[in-house]
């Protein structure tokens, strides 16, 4: 404050846009939440990646969520920045421990800054 009584705003030399602090809060959710795990996406040409993933098993029975044995589940995956994937597609597979789901359908989220997966056990 000056001696006037005016306050003088602090400009940073470079401006952060709001997409920019989404894609820092969503980074930081997967990074440090807790509830995020470690998949390894997989390509129809064989090519592998492995990302963080929130996944929700099953839809009712806690059963099924338990083991996730032949359950369908849909898992939420980074589309932006190192720790994301440009391109998620239908066919294409996640490997959740030791089990490899496929993925049925796989859309961006409205914000863009996430795919949402429908997966399948593959049996």
């Amino acid at each position: 404050m000056s001696g006037s009584g005016t306050v003088t705003p602090v400009i940073p030399s470079t401006a952060i846009t709001f997409q920019d602090e989404m894609i820092a809060d969503l980074a930081d959710f997967y990074e440090n939440s807790g509830f995020a795990s470690t998949v390894t996406h997989t390509t129809v040409a064989r090519v592998s990646k492995s990302v963080l993933s929130l996944i929700k098993y099953g839809q009712s029975d806690s059963y099924q969520g338990a083991d996730d044995y032949g359950v369908d589940a849909v898992a939420r995956i980074q589309a932006q920045g190192t720790d994301g994937l440009a391109v998620v597609a239908a066919g294409e597979t996640l490997t959740i421990g030791t089990g490899t789901w496929v993925i049925i359908d796989a859309r961006k989220a409205a914000s863009g800054l996430e795919w949402v997966c429908s997966i399948s056990k593959k049996r």
